[in-house]
Parts: structure tokens; C-alpha cells; sequence
């Protein structure tokens, strides 16, 4: 039918109602008036008229029965279609009523982790008991629970979620298995450390003959508990339920556990409230236990870290003075899964590094080693966490009072701490008077990161001291589980997190719970038992000098801040990013995520204070693709028009600082000396062209020299002139204090005319960019032999003119192009100047790592030694290139060719055949490297050896072999440039094209050049005679733990090299420094 398009009501229905096949016979004006009625007629107001009843009567007289009846059948059927259509449309509405109350209580529900509701036969039923007793908990009476409808809703989450994980600090049903399940015969249960000893509190010393099997057990404990105790079949199930108010009392070993719960009331210190949903374990105490167990919790490729805080700070502030007497305290390693015999005698190395003086107070000479036999490992970060905190109450109640969990960026901030914590524990008891837990509140210096003012955030860091073997707080640990029901981000554990925004994380979810309005009759009673204390500070993130905490603070001893291990740029950035936009700086979104990128490599080059950082992003964010709101008040106060912190002009950015500018064409060098740099006091700027893009160093406001892929490598006259006119009034040149050249260090000459100091700093050979015929590419790049020579000349005379100005500092990051500039410029004064290449290695922006100031350690899990570096030139030679496949190369077929009887298994594999990129870090994982070299010093060899990596390397005489028969290290010079300076009693170290490698002269060269290679140079790298000879040596020092020991020894190294370095470029940034 058709509907009226205009005013609805009668009028409507009559247009429709009437046949325009019987209105003919009045004519237009007839037809005009209905349609104008009804309203879908045409024309003015003026045109309408009256409708005259009589003639519509008259009309229907003259129609026939049938015909009225039929028209009465119509009629009613439309007036019966609009009662209903009135009809429906009430029902819908109501319908859609209680739709909206219905999402908005299932949106309820899901808040409170509830899931869909389902239909169910009544909470308390039997099914309902026997869900609960599969899962091996044990609810209390849940048959009416009528008035406490939060906890209605809980215990209807966990019946409706059999399946649920579990691990709860909850009551299990148990046999006599778990009396005695060490199965010694004891009745005992030797936790932790050495087992032996029968009786007692079961605590001795760790070794590596005794771990296994303790380890083991608590493993083997821990399952059985997790699904009920054991095998349905072999365990007995009862339930009482008296009517006197609850108590809780354990059978003897001989018989099941029975667990007693009260019909409707929970009493507490006389108080009736809601009974928890499950009851609180009963704790498993020893008769003698050690006042506290200080429990260094750690994941393997934390081992890095772990050995840091012990050999830093641990060194620094160490727990004990030499003549402090014993203490009631023992050191536990604490890992998920069990650790290698080699991962714990490289902590015991570094342990027992520090001496006696500095750890003699601890009760044994030998730290413990506990872990969880098996951990599941889809767990996520937040779920191990919780899973792992809440299981050790169970496997250290037995043999201590407390414990202290200190993870490894918890940082001593005084000397002789373990006293002052083993008298700090005395107040953590089970007393009345006694704390359960005590630690420190958020103390992060900014207020707006994670939102801490807005949430009203006083929850206590898990990295605090906790009473251990207390009824009362396992059954606190059970209400938090049981309230907090695993889903999102911790959905296989429960009581991880509390589900809302920068809420993740176990310790929270023990604060909340006690916060919450649901929980208040029973918060109220056991508020008082957590204590807030300085002995321990949580300060986040946030940079901290220990000397400064304990002078505003004489009582902390301990401050937990991941800034120890964090580079300051990525702290800071991440401090600004939840200030301004309220969210992690690697949140994934394009636009966003690159703006940040660029300040963050501006905060680590130091050209960025925090203020810029803040300033850039609300600059940053007015543009459309930029996706969060910044915060309004910040950028007011930073970037508004008015602001007194506005950002300032060159010449008073970056006060006190060195600063340095650079126009290199590989970002490595620079990216390996800036952590110096900044450590040092000063900053640098870096526009690269070529590889930049993984270090961030890319050219970003660059003049003139387009750098395009490296095409202007060597600029012309007239981009040198045009470069000088367009920096000459340049406000950032005039606050520039040195210019500083690496790859190559002939780009300095650009900076010549604008009267700066100049910092040379050698990476590669002198002739590189000027004279350098040797190199393919630049022979089709439109390279001049003639025009090469005479740029040469100039070239060595500008380095001999920058040698006499003491402003200028002439160096080289190895031995050999030290002494290889004194051949050919006869300057004397090359400094040597490692590079450092040791942090934010192998990860850019936003990878797994990026933040981190302490590389991952070495933890060998492949068993193949990896040939490097990934660029082999086994593949070309100098002027020929794929000529065959790397693994074709001869030397490659040498190694294939050694008998299986003498590799023994030894899986040895170029990089290239297991990877796909040349990450350092992906080394980390295998047990050793070999350098196979194709040239003096590389980036990728030094990021490997900071590393610390067990490292092999052909002899010399191997290598001298190898490079005649297939001239292995071709790339070692750039050409044959001329010796101006006419040295004679030195060999050439290019010798000439055509120079016969079993020459007397070749051979005088190699002897004398080679061995200033870096990989001569450098400390505890071994070296092989021939392929079988380095399968025979691995096999030793693989049986005798020679590569823990090596690799402890570059650590070492390493590190002073470290301190050594950055009081170097002190002298030097000192030296070049103009405001």
C-alpha cells in the first residue's frame, strides 16, 4: 500500500482509502482536493477546498453490497493494522528498554570478570561442589549467601569457569603424599638449597650436586597442589560443615586434610562478615626457620643485569662490613624454571667476586638456587609474575620467617644493608602488632606518569618485605585471587591485575582489593597490617643519585627504579609520553610512534633536555595525522605563547654542554661513540646518509650536500662553496663547539672555513673519499685517477695543518689506522680512541631491548658456533662480485672437510646460513663465534665483542695462508695512495696492485700491519691453527668451562675500558669546548 507523504492521521487514510478509479467523474478538481487533503497533492492554499460529506455518502449508496463489503473488509483490515503497528512499536520499545539494561549489566558483569551469565540449577548445588572440588579448592558453604550479592556474583563466576587456572594461595585437598612427598621418610620437606640433613628446618647450602633434586621436589610439590593434590582416584574429598563460627585445623600426616566452613556467617577478630569464596591455605611451617630469605628474582636473559647489580652496586654498597658478625638471612636465586649448572656458576662466580668482606654476614658462604620445576610458558610477563610471587610463600614458608623480593633493579643505596634489614624484618610478623608486608608507595618524582595523581595511587610495590608461614595473610592472598578473576591480559591467572588502566601487575591487585567498597567490612579489620616504609623507595623509572636519597633519607637502604638499566633518553621519554599524551611511547600508531622516534634520538645525542621533549610533542601533535590529544596544561605551560619555558634560541641551548656536529655517511661510529659523549658532558648531531636508518641518525635538516645514497661522497668545489654560504650565518653553526669526522674522516674538510675545532676520529683507512681507486663503485662513479692524486696531497697536508693546532684532535678507534695516519701524514699525536659500541646494541627504536642500557647477557641455547661477520666478501673479489655462493668459498670446504671424528658433533655455521640480518644479538643465544675478517676493525666485530661472547679467530700464520692463497682481506686499503712523507724503514701497508703475495716484501708487509688488526688487539679472544686444531681446542674448553671464564674476563675488561673511555672524551670535549 501506499503511505501518505505528508501529515499523518485520518487524512492519510482516506487518501488511500478511496478509489480514484470512482473520483474520475468529478474531474481534476476532485482528484486535486483528496490529494491536497491527504496531503501528497500539488499546488497553492488557496486552490484547496471542502470536502462535502454529503456527496461522499451519496457515492456510497450507489455502490453495490459487494462492493461496500468489500470495502469494510479493507477498512477494518487497515484499522486492525494499525492497533498493531501501535502495538509492536510499545513492545519494541520496551524490548529495547530492557536490551539497554541488559548490555549495560553484562558490561557490569565483564567489569567484574564474570562472563555471560548462563542459566544454572541454584549456587550451592552439588554440581556446583563437585566443579569446585575438580579444580581442587574448596568453597565455603555457598548455600546462602543471599545478602552479599558481589560475592553472589564471584562465586558465580568461578562455577561457571571450572576451567579456570589455577594456583590459587587458596585451601587444597591433600593426602599423606604431600606430608612426605620428598619421599625421604622424614615427614619432611627439603626446600630449599642443598637437601641432605635429615630433621631440622631442612636449609643448607646449594651446590650443583644437590640443586636437582631439591628443585625438583618443589616442582613436583607445586603440581600436585595446582590440580588438587594429586590423581582424583588417589585422594579423599570430605567437607564439614559445623555450625560454630569457622576454625581451621589440619589433620596428621596420616590422614586427609579437612578443611571446616560455617553456614551463612564469617567471623573475624569477633566481627560477622561475608565469608570468602574460598579458604585461605593452611601454611606448612618448619620448627626452625631463618629470620628472613633476601630473594632475587630473575628470568635467564636477565643474567646480564643480575651480574651488574652485583658487581656495581652490590660492590659499592655492599650488605656487610668486613667485621659484621653472621646474620639470621640467606641470598636466594630465584628463577621459574631451573637453572644450568653453568648460569650458576657464573652468578656464584660473580658472587664470590665480591669476597667475604663484603658478604660474610650472610648465615652460609654459598647463595641458595631455587626455582619451579616447570612453569607454563604461555604465561605472559604479568601472569608469571603473579603466578611465581604467589607460589613462593609455599616453598620458602617451610624454612623462613620472611622474605624480602628485591628484583634485579632494586639497587642498595647504603653499605651494610643485610643487618639493617634482618632488624627491619622484626616488625613483619603474624602477631597483632605485626605487618604482613611492608614496602613503599609510587615515589616517582612525576606525578602524571601512569596517571598516578588521577587514580589516587598509593598501591605498594611488590618489591617489598613479607610475612611468611601466616594464616591470616594466606587467606587475604586467596579473597585478592578470588576477587580478581583471571581475564584480558591475565587470563590463565588470577589476582594479577585489577583490569583497569596502568593497574597490571599482582601488587596492585593486593592494594586494590582493600581499597574497594565491596571489600570494607572486611578491609577495615587488616588495613593496619601493611606498612608504608622508606626502607625501601619505589621511584618507577626516574634517575636517582644514591648519595641524595640517603641524605633526604637516612633510613633507605634500598631504591627500586629501572632507570639503573635504562638509557636516561628512553626514561625520559617515556616519563614525557604518559605526562603529555597518556600512553606508552610504543603504542603502534605511525604517526605518533615516528614523531617520538625523532625525539628520542635527540634526547640520547643530549641535543634534548625534557622540556624540549615536551615542547616538540605538543608541536608535534597539531597536526591532523598525529593521533592523541597531549595534555593542555603541559603544553600551556612549555609551548604556549606566554610560557617562561618556552623553547630557547642556539646560543643558550644546551648550557655546559660540548656541542658536536657530524656529516658521516654510516651511522655506526657515531651511534657507537654518543653514550661516551653524553656520559661525558656533551651532545652531538648527526646528519647520515647510507645505513642511518637503524641507528636514527638520518640527515634531518641538512644544506646543500643532498647526500643521496651517498652521490656526493666527494662534493664537488661548488657544493663546498655553497655549503660555506649557506651555514656561514646559520645560528646552530654558531653555537657549535667542534665538528667531529668518521666515516670518512675526509667530510671535515666541508667544515674548514668556519673556524671550529675539529675532532678526526679514524674509522676506515685515510684515503677513503679522496684517493681511493680500489673500490668498484667508485671507479663508475665518475672517480679521476689524477684529480684522486691531488686530492690526496691536499688532503694529507690539511691533516698535518690541524695537528698543530692544539684545538684539534686527531685520532683513530684502532691501532692500525693510528699508526697507518702516521705513515702517511707523519703527524705523531694520534690519540688511540676505542669505540665503544656497547649500548643499544643490535635494537632500534621500540624493539625488544631499546631502552636498555645493559645489554642481554650471554646464555647460549643453540648449539652452533657461528662463522661472522654477515659480510664475508667470500662471495667477489675487488673488482668482481657473486662469483659464487659464500659456502663455496675453499676455506668454507676446509672446515667441511674435517673428520666428524675430530668436530665430535660441533655444529660450526656462517651467520648468513641461520639469520637472515647481522643483529648482534642474535649471537647472544650460541655458544661461541669465529671471526673469519675481511678487514682490520669493523663496527659489527666491536658490537660483538662488547658483548662478550666467547670468541675464536684464525692465527696469524692461518690467516697469512689464507689470504695468499685466496687474498682473504683484499679490502684492507681503500687504493695505493702515494707516500709523500718517503718512509723507509717501515714497509708500505698498501704495497702496490700488482705486488706478488709470496713476495718478500709482501710477506714484510703483512707481518708488520696485520697484527695491529683489532682482533689481535684485543684481550681473550683465542686463536686456531687450522680448522681441526679449533674443534680440538672448543671440545676442551667446552668440557672445562673455559668459555664462562672468558667470558667473565671481557666483561671485566670491557667494563674498565668502559670508565677509561669516558674520562678520554672528557679531556677531549674539555679540549674543543668554546662557550
Amino acid at each position: 500500500r501506499s503511505r501518505s507523504s505528508g501529515r499523518s492521521g485520518s487524512g492519510g487514510v482516506l487518501s488511500t482509502a478511496l478509489p480514484t478509479q470512482h473520483l474520475h467523474s468529478r474531474g481534476a478538481a476532485s482528484i486535486s482536493t483528496v490529494s491536497r487533503y491527504g496531503g501528497g497533492g500539488g499546488g497553492s492554499n488557496s486552490g484547496r477546498r471542502r470536502i462535502n460529506l454529503k456527496t461522499i455518502r451519496g457515492k456510497w449508496t450507489r455502490l453495490s453490497r459487494y462492493q461496500q463489503l468489500a470495502w469494510a473488509a479493507f477498512a477494518s483490515l487497515l484499522v486492525s493494522t494499525s492497533v498493531l503497528q501501535v502495538h509492536y512499536h510499545i513492545r519494541g520499545r520496551r524490548r529495547a528498554q530492557r536490551a539497554i539494561l541488559a548490555a549495560q549489566e553484562e558490561r557490569k558483569r565483564r567489569m567484574l570478570g564474570l562472563g555471560h551469565r548462563r542459566r544454572r540449577k541454584g549456587i550451592g548445588s552439588e554440581d556446583d561442589r563437585d566443579i569446585l572440588e575438580k579444580r581442587g579448592v574448596v568453597p565455603w558453604d555457598l548455600a546462602d549467601t543471599g545478602r552479599d550479592p558481589s560475592r553472589d556474583r564471584l562465586v558465580e563466576w568461578w562455577l561457571d569457569h571450572p576451567d579456570a587456572p589455577v594456583g590459587l594461595s587458596c585451601a587444597v585437598f591433600a593426602t599423606t603424599s604431600l606430608a612426605d612427598d620428598d619421599g625421604d621418610g622424614d615427614g619432611d620437606d627439603d626446600s630449599i638449597g642443598g637437601g641432605g640433613g635429615g630433621g631440622g628446618d631442612g636449609i643448607n647450602s646449594g651446590n650443583d650436586g644437590t640443586d636437582e633434586s631439591d628443585e625438583s621436589e618443589i616442582g613436583d610439590r607445586e603440581r600436585k597442589e595446582k590440580v588438587g593434590g594429586g590423581t582424583t582416584s588417589s585422594i579423599k574429598r570430605s567437607l564439614a560443615v559445623p555450625t560454630a563460627p569457622a576454625a581451621r585445623s589440619t589433620a596428621s600426616a596420616s590422614t586427609t586434610t579437612t578443611l571446616m566452613t560455617i553456614d551463612d556467617t564469617y567471623f573475624y577478630k569477633g566481627y560477622g562478615i561475608s565469608p570468602p569464596i574460598f579458604k585461605g591455605r593452611m601454611p606448612e611451617t618448619g620448627s626452625q626457620r631463618v629470620q628472613v630469605a633476601f630473594v632475587l628474582p630473575f628470568v635467564e636473559f636477565q643474567l646480564n643485569k643480575v651480574a651488574t647489580l652485583l658487581t656495581e652496586h652490590w660492590g659499592k654498597f655492599p650488605p656487610c662490613h668486613a667485621n659484621s658478625p653472621r646474620q639470621s638471612a640467606d641470598l636466594v636465586f630465584f628463577t621459574e624454571n631451573k637453572l644450568s649448572a653453568s648460569i650458576q656458576r657464573r652468578i656464584r662466580s660473580v658472587y664470590s667476586e665480591l669476597g667475604p668482606s663484603k658478604t660474610g654476614c650472610f648465615r652460609t658462604d654459598e647463595p641458595m638456587f631455587l626455582s619451579m620445576a616447570e612453569v607454563d610458558p604461555k604465561l605472559s610477563h604479568l601472569e608469571g609474575a603473579a603466578f611465581t610471587f604467589f607460589s613462593l610463600f609455599r616453598l620458602l614458608e617451610k624454612s623462613y620467617k620472611t622474605f624480602i623480593l628485591a628484583e634485579p633493579d632494586v639497587a642498595p643505596v647504603q653499605p651494610n644493608f643485610l643487618p639493617a634489614l634482618v632488624m627491619k624484618t622484626l616488625s613483619v610478623n603474624c602477631e597483632s602488632d605485626g605487618f604482613w608486608q611492608l614496602g613503599s608507595l609510587p615515589l616517582a618524582r612525576d606525578v602524571d606518569a601512569g596517571m598516578l595523581r588521577e587514580r589516587l595511587d598509593y598501591h605498594m610495590n611488590g618489591n617489598a618485605i613479607y610475612v611468611l608461614g601466616c594464616p591470616e595473610f594466606e587467606e587475604y592472598k586467596c579473597r585478592v585471587q578470588t576477587f580478581y578473576v583471571p581475564k584480558d591480559d591475565c587470563e590463565l591467572v588470577a589476582g594479577c591485575s585489577t583490569h583497569e588502566a596502568y593497574e597490571g601487575g599482582y601488587d596492585h591487585a593486593l592494594y586494590r582489593y582493600r581499597m574497594h567498597p565491596e571489600n570494607y567490612e572486611y578491609s577495615r579489620l587488616i588495613l593496619h597490617k601493611f606498612g608504608y616504609s622508606d626502607f625501601i623507595q619505589n621511584r618507577g623509572e626516574g634517575v636517582y643519585v644514591p648519595a641524595e636519597v640517603v641524605e633526604q633519607s637516612p633510613s633507605t637502604y634500598f631504591v627500586h627504579s629501572k632507570s639503573i638499566y635504562q638509557n636516561v633518553a628512553a626514561t625520559t621519554l617515556k616519563e614525557v609520553t604518559v605526562s603529555v599524551l597518556k600512553r606508552d611511547p610504543c603504542n603502534r600508531d605511525s604517526a605518533t610512534e615516528k614523531a617520538l622516534e625523532k625525539i628520542y634520538h635527540y634526547l640520547r645525542s643530549g641535543e634534548y633536555t625534557k622540556a624540549d621533549a615536551i615542547r616538540d610533542l605538543c608541536d608535534a601533535s597539531k597536526y591532523k595525522l598525529f593521533g592523541p590529544q597531549p595534555s593542555a596544561r603541559l603544553c600551556e605551560m612549555y609551548a604556549g605563547p606566554d610560557s617562561a619555558l618556552k623553547a630557547q634560541n642556539w646560543e643558550s641551548r644546551m648550557p655546559g654542554k660540548t656541542y658536536l656536529w657530524t656529516m658521516d655517511f654510516h651511522g655506526g661510529p657515531t651511534n657507537c661513540d654518543m653514550s661516551m659523549i653524553t656520559k661525558a658532558g656533551g651532545a652531538i648531531h648527526a646528519e647520515i646518509d647510507g645505513i642511518c636508518d637503524f641507528y636514527g641518525l638520518c640527515k634531518d635538516r641538512l644544506k646543500v650536500i643532498k647526500a643521496d645514497n651517498w652521490k656526493e661522497f666527494d662534493p664537488t668545489e661548488r657544493q663546498r662553496r655553497d655549503f660555506q654560504m649557506a651555514y656561514e650565518a646559520d645560528p646552530e653553526f654558531k653555537r657549535v663547539d667542534a665538528f667531529i669526522c668518521h666515516h670518512p674522516v675526509a667530510n671535515c674538510e666541508l667544515f674548514l672555513p668556519f673556524n671550529r675545532s675539529i675532532i678526526i676520529h679514524a674509522t676506515t683507512r685515510l684515503e677513503f673519499g679522496r684517493h681511493d681507486e680500489g673500490i668498484d663503485w667508485r671507479l663508475s662513479s665518475g672517480y679521476d685517477r689524477d684529480v684522486g692524486k691531488e686530492k690526496w696531497k691536499k688532503w694529507v697536508r690539511t691533516i698535518q695543518k690541524l695537528a698543530l693546532d692544539t684545538r684539534n684532535v686527531i685520532a683513530a678507534n684502532n691501532a692500525y689506522d693510528r699508526d697507518y695516519i702516521k705513515y702517511f701524514t707523519g703527524v705523531e699525536n694520534v690519540e688511540l680512541l676505542p669505540s665503544w659500541c656497547g649500548d643499544n646494541v643490535g635494537t632500534s627504536f621500540c624493539q625488544d631491548g631499546w631502552e636498555s642500557s645493559v645489554s642481554q647477557g650471554w646464555l647460549p641455547t643453540r648449539p652452533e658456533v657461528v662463522i661472522v661477520p654477515y659480510r664475508s666478501n667470500l662471495d667477489r673479489t675487488r673488482y668482481k662480485t657473486s662469483i659464487r655462493d659464500p659456502i663455496d668459498h675453499p676455506i668454507i670446504k676446509e672446515l667441511a672437510a674435517v673428520p666428524k671424528a675430530i668436530s665430535n658433533g660441533t655444529d660450526v655455521r656462517m651467520i648468513r646460513e641461520l639469520y637472515s640480518d647481522a643483529n648482534p644479538l642474535r649471537m647472544l643465544k650460541h655458544p661461541a663465534i669465529i671471526i673469519l675478517p675481511y678487514q682490520i676493525s669493523t663496527m659489527q666485530l666491536i658490537e660483538l665483542y662488547r658483548l662478550n661472547i666467547p670468541t675464536f679467530c684464525p692465527s696469524l700464520s692461518l690467516l697469512k695462508r689464507w689470504c695468499r692463497e685466496h687474498d682473504l682481506m683484499w679490502e684492507v686499503h681503500y687504493g695505493w695512495p702515494e707516500n709523500l712523507m718517503n718512509v723507509k724503514d717501515i714497509p708500505n701497508p698498501n704495497g702496490h696492485a700488482l705486488m706478488d703475495k709470496y713476495s718478500k716484501e709482501w710477506e714484510e708487509m703483512f707481518d708488520h700491519w696485520i697484527p695491529k688488526s683489532d682482533f689481535y688487539q684485543l684481550d681473550h679472544i683465542t686463536y686456531f691453527d687450522s680448522w681441526e686444531h679449533f674443534h680440538r681446542q672448543y671440545k676442551i674448553m667446552v668440557q672445562t668451562g673455559e668459555l664462562e671464564k672468558i667470558n667473565r674476563q671481557m666483561t671485566f675488561t670491557n667494563a674498565q675500558l668502559r670508565d677509561d673511555l669516558v674520562e678520554k672524551w672528557k679531556v677531549i670535549l674539555q679540549r674543543v669546548k668554546r662557550h
